[in-house]
């Protein structure tokens, strides 16, 4: 029997000078809301992250989902959504343009 795939998102962005503390004060809400919006089909797990080493300028959320397919059927409904949009708006100014943005890990082995 195959190991169901766990498909891993990671979304980075780089922060504008002198924003960290409203992106630090924001992040954490971008899952609190999705949740909200989502309810049932909210998947969980969403982390925030504040680089630590390297380019200190950068933020990261992180989460895994089983299917593609679901992940953009959630995306979709967040857009869907005027309190999602007027977050991200609101957040988008503090950031800028050269993110990465989604970086997606498919797993390929675990060793116990």
């Amino acid at each position: 029997e195959r190991e169901s795939m766990t498909i891993k998102y990671d979304r980075l962005m780089n922060v504008k000078p002198g924003a960290m503390p409203a992106v630090m004060e924001m992040g954490p809400k971008f899952p609190e809301l999705s949740k909200k919006i989502l309810g049932e089909e909210y998947a969980g797990g969403v982390k925030f992250y504040s680089r630590g080493m390297g380019p200190l300028n950068q933020v990261m959320w992180s989460w895994e989902v089983e299917s593609m397919d679901e992940e953009m059927a959630r995306n979709a409904k967040l857009q869907m959504s005027e309190e999602w949009n007027q977050m991200v708006a609101e957040f988008m100014p503090h950031v800028e343009s050269s993110s990465i943005g989604d970086a997606l890990w498919m797993q390929v082995s675990q060793t116990d």
